[in-house]
């Protein structure tokens, strides 16, 4: 006899997408996301964790339970009141930045005892820190940082000195700084630009050769772009800074690049191109062939209905490299609590996919850097006074990640002929046991027809090939890949998949594709 069963694969890819039709959207594309992420080489990943830090034993680093969470419990906030309002890294330290009991500006350092506070001049309380680390001369040795709150002087430390920065006849305090060309830019949101001196980045004076330029707008960002050119954000518009110094920026007028919109304060991110947040979504600016010119292009197609309803809602931004992304903090919609991260996947410099993560904490500031042996570390402050690391452990800080993802309905290319769906073969990467929950939906989840139960399905996952794997990090006699099997069986023109897991001790997992078995069965009429 012979076998009418036909099979479907379903390639996860693509990400998020809440804009194309049902009818034309990709079946491997997510309709609905939480806690995945877009894989740079494929599939959608289940993402890590974050834990608190002051530069404590991470709790994350040991196996064992109850050590993990009496490290935990040691880990302190840094001592003041209120939200952090600023967190860096600096020659592989992490440091950040809270209001005190007496509403003075504290500056602390993580170590390995907790967070130690910095001595600096009088402060005051409150801003919203930027940061940039510079090396204006020849040692390797005379990295510094520089940071701009808003309420205070711009100030450079080299891990031992805290300097301010006092320019001439200027009352007001910068909130955004960034270098281009070995000299220092400090901005003010009223849309005045101070430079400095040409490699001394406290001095401001106009004798030296130090100077100022208008902007004409509300400033909301300074980055440097691509062929020595630096970017003025304001929020109704953009322009660029060209030339190598001021003899040639006085013969520049400071070009207009965009005067139909502007960018979002702090939604700026660099990453082999300047991407930010504006009206129409998240946009690039990119060189173009002719040197010195440039051009957007908005990249959020597919994800602008999020957006739309977040507007104003923007925190901040952080690239990871490590995967390749880029990260917009948002606080919550009405009615829920925590953080919503949209996050930008990219392969190379084509973005792939979009996703969404929920955050138990909210998030007040985020930034990357690198720690001394050149791991990647993403830190946070929290708006109740921690500092979080990011991508760590299986848990958001002790407690559980609730994540899933939806697929669009699969028609199988006969998007009115009734189907008779038999099973589904999920093919997944684990790094151990994974337990999930999948459910099929038939028929646009017509509720005419009869909800299908949930499967619950338990992985072993953690295999690797002979002598490719650490002896003591893989699951022996597991496979390098497995395969998750879910009874689907139901009726219907098409069918999608809602996959679930929550818990606080799973480790990230990857959903590459899904094979389908079905038989046809007559048309629709």
């Amino acid at each position: 006899m012979r076998d009418s069963r036909r099979e479907a694969q379903i390639v996860m890819e693509g990400g998020l997408d809440l804009e194309t039709p049902s009818l034309t959207v990709r079946p491997g594309r997510m309709l609905a996301c939480k806690n995945h992420e877009v894989n740079t080489l494929g599939g959608y990943t289940r993402i890590e964790g974050y834990e608190r830090f002051d530069g404590r034993l991470q709790p994350s680093d040991t196996p064992d339970s109850a050590e993990r969470e009496g490290r935990r419990s040691a880990i302190g906030k840094p001592p003041g009141t209120g939200k952090i309002l600023g967190v860096h890294v600096f020659k592989g330290e992490v440091y950040c930045l809270r209001d005190q009991n007496d509403g003075s500006g504290g500056f602390f350092k993580a170590t390995p005892s907790g967070w130690s506070q910095i001595t600096t001049p009088a402060r005051d309380g409150g801003g919203r820190a930027q940061f940039t680390n510079y090396n204006f001369k020849a040692s390797a040795t005379t990295e510094v940082m520089i940071g701009a709150d808003g309420v205070n002087p711009a100030f450079v430390y080299d891990g031992s000195t805290f300097t301010e920065i006092s320019i001439p006849g200027e009352t007001g305090f910068p909130m955004f700084c960034r270098v281009m060309n070995n000299y220092l830019f400090l901005a003010l949101n009223n849309g005045t630009v101070y430079y400095s001196v040409v490699g001394e980045p406290t001095n401001y004076e106009p004798v030296d050769g130090a100077g100022t330029f208008g902007s004409g707008d509300f400033i909301t960002g300074l980055e440097p772009a691509v062929g020595g050119a630096m970017a003025i954000l304001m929020r109704n518009r953009i322009a660029v800074l060209y030339g190598n110094g001021p003899d040639e920026w006085s013969k520049t007028d400071l070009r207009n690049h965009d005067d139909q919109v502007g960018a979002v304060a702090y939604s700026a991110l660099n990453y082999n191109q300047l991407y930010y947040l504006d009206d129409r979504g998240i946009t690039s600016l990119q060189a173009t062939q002719a040197f010195g010119n440039f051009a957007s292009a908005t990249l959020s197609t597919g994800v602008n209905p999020f957006l739309r309803i977040r507007r104003g809602q923007l925190t901040d931004g952080v690239v990871s490299r490590r995967k390749n992304q880029l990260r917009w903090v948002f606080t919550p919609s009405a009615g829920r609590t925590g953080s919503e991260v949209l996050t930008a996947t990219f392969t190379g410099n084509q973005m792939t996919g979009f996703s969404r993560q929920v955050y138990d904490h909210q998030l007040s500031v985020i930034e990357s850097g690198e720690l001394l042996d050149g791991e990647e570390i993403i830190v946070a402050g929290t708006d109740d006074g921690w500092v979080m690391r990011f991508d760590r452990g299986t848990s958001f800080d002790g407690q559980p990640i609730e994540a899933y993802f939806r697929l669009p309905f699969a028609h199988m290319g006969a998007p009115q002929k009734r189907k008779h769906y038999l099973n589904a073969l999920f093919n997944i990467q684990a790094s151990g046991k994974v337990d999930l929950k999948i459910k099929p939906l038939f028929n646009f989840n017509d509720p005419g027809n009869a909800a299908h139960r949930v499967s619950s399905l338990n992985i072993i996952g953690g295999g690797s090939n002979w002598d490719e794997g650490n002896w003591n990090e893989f699951v022996w006699s597991a496979q390098v890949n497995s395969e998750a099997f879910a009874d689907i069986a139901g009726t219907g023109k098409n069918v999608a998949f809602v996959i679930y897991s929550k818990s606080a001790n799973i480790k990230p997992f990857t959903f590459y594709d899904a094979l389908v078995h079905y038989t046809l069965r007559n048309w629709y009429r």
